[in-house]
């Protein structure tokens, strides 16, 4: 009877270990569901969610990069992005939703830290919060190119052009974002 006393003491207790262990282990996934829930909250609270795509060996002239966005209902602006690090930016391209009461495109560049001269289009605003929209830039030689859902809108001809300097394009302010890059066909 000792025998299966003893025998049985180490099951019962490697029972009692693999419940406290399900039980610790449910609690920590509540836990982390929770903190994932508030996370998202605050996420997309705070201008949603960001995305790159790094470009190996420079973003070349004459590619198309493409980027499907889906605006919050509630964002101030987003913006897409053609970096060579977070104090150089080749082309910032920045819709904003309530801009003193205006809605419009900002375009603009940043050298080592200072932000050029921003330009504005006020004209034919293409985006509405809420919505979702595929966006087009055909980054050539000279300059950039900006589709709205196959229209044409915008060409931005900043000081810094296209080339091996582009190192990602970042989105940030939207929901669901996807980027994809090709080469233009001539």
């Amino acid at each position: 009877m000792e025998g299966r006393a003893a025998c049985g003491v180490p099951q019962k207790a490697e029972k009692r270990e693999e419940t406290d262990q399900r039980d610790e282990n449910g609690a920590a996934a509540i836990m982390l569901a929770f903190i994932a829930k508030c996370f998202l909250l605050v996420n997309l609270a705070s201008v949603a969610t960001s995305l790159q795509m790094d470009f190996n060996g420079g973003l070349k002239p004459n590619t198309l990069v493409t980027v499907y966005v889906e605006i919050p209902k509630d964002t101030p602006r987003f913006a897409v992005e053609f970096e060579h690090d977070k104090s150089n930016v080749a082309f910032e391209f920045n819709p904003r939703f309530d801009y003193i009461g205006k809605r419009y495109t900002s375009c603009n560049s940043m050298k080592n830290n200072e932000w050029g001269t921003q330009i504005d289009k006020r004209d034919g605003f293409p985006f509405q919060l809420g919505k979702k929209y595929k966006i087009d830039f055909e980054c050539l030689e000279n300059s950039y190119k900006v589709y709205v859902d196959g229209k044409f809108y915008l060409e931005y001809k900043g000081p810094v052009k296209p080339g091996k300097y582009i190192k990602w394009v970042n989105v940030w302010g939207t929901g669901c974002p996807y980027i994809s890059a090709s080469p233009l066909h001539s």
